[in-house]
Order: C-alpha cells, then sequence, then structure tokens
C-alpha cells in the first residue's frame, strides 16, 4: 500500500468499541439492567507525528486499537472521547511490546518526498506505484467563422508522451 502524507497536515483516526453495563437498582440492589453501549475514542495526528507513528508501529491508531476500550475514559453525554497524544504514545508503547510480530510484518518506509508530502510504502508487492511522470499536450486551433467563404479549419494535434524511470 502507498501513503501520500502532507507533512502540515492533520490527520484524524477514530475506532470504536462496545460493551455493556450492568446496572443495579431496586430495594436492595438485587434487580440488574444492562446497557449495551457503542463508543468511539478520536485521536489527532499532524503528517510528521503519522510519518514516525507508521514507521515505529506499522499500523495507524484505529487498526491498531480497533474494537478495543485501551483508555478506559469516562464518557459524559456523548459517545466520543478524545484522546491526547501522550496517552495515546503510552498505550501504543504497552501494545507494541506484546504485538512484535505484527510490526514485523508492516514495516513502512519513506520512498520519495516533493515539496511538503511524503510517499511512505510497506513494501507489498500486491499494490504498487511506479514513480514517473506523464505529461499531455494539446494543441487545438479552431477557426469558426460565421462567413459563407471561410470555412471551418479545425486542427487538433494531441500529443502524450509518458515519462518513467526506476
Amino acid at each position: 500500500m502507498i501513503k501520500f502524507i502532507e507533512l502540515t497536515g492533520e490527520y484524524k483516526f477514530k475506532w470504536e468499541f462496545s460493551g455493556v453495563e450492568t446496572e443495579r437498582y431496586g430495594y436492595y440492589g438485587n434487580q440488574t439492567y444492562e446497557n449495551k453501549y457503542t463508543r468511539y475514542y478520536v485521536v489527532k495526528l499532524n503528517g510528521t507525528e503519522l510519518i514516525e507513528w507508521l514507521q515505529t508501529y506499522g499500523l495507524t491508531p484505529d487498526e491498531m486499537f480497533k474494537g478495543q476500550d485501551t483508555f478506559n475514559r469516562w464518557f459524559k453525554d456523548n459517545d466520543t472521547c478524545m484522546i491526547n497524544n501522550y496517552d495515546l504514545k503510552q498505550k501504543a508503547e504497552e501494545w507494541a511490546e506484546s504485538h512484535q510480530d505484527i510490526i514485523a510484518k508492516n514495516p513502512w518506509t519513506v520512498v520519495g518526498m516533493n515539496g511538503g508530502y511524503v510517499l511512505l510504502s510497506d513494501g507489498s508487492k500486491e499494490n504498487t506505484v511506479e514513480l514517473g511522470s506523464a505529461s499531455a499536450p494539446a494543441n487545438v486551433n479552431i477557426n469558426n467563422s460565421n462567413t459563407v467563404r471561410n470555412v471551418n479549419k479545425n486542427d487538433t494535434n494531441v500529443a502524450i508522451v509518458k515519462h518513467s524511470f526506476i
């Protein structure tokens, strides 16, 4: 897979997890009620943080923590909680200790840079992209005159050139 990442861009990752809360009620608390819920964690990384993240862990935060309540946060009225980068980094380090095999299977490397953009590749063979450039200049001369003596002269010249380098 190939990823184009803007260095100054902001990237938002969101993942969900589900669970069941059990509440007790009644005179002696002997009655229970189960409340099923789905909640979301959201984290924002800028471009340079995302590049470092992919090279270190191999997965984006939403892929890494998918379906898990790893932060044990209290959710107020809404079902979404923002996670700061410090807490995210701590949980990612804990995750990385027990998932070295996943990190080894997903190596991301910088393939190229241009201006404020970086091209990252995970090295998979099924999604390769050939780096190169293509140009399609078109010279179209159209003379549409309304006079009877001039005939429409349409001269269309289109040339497509492909330049590739490896």
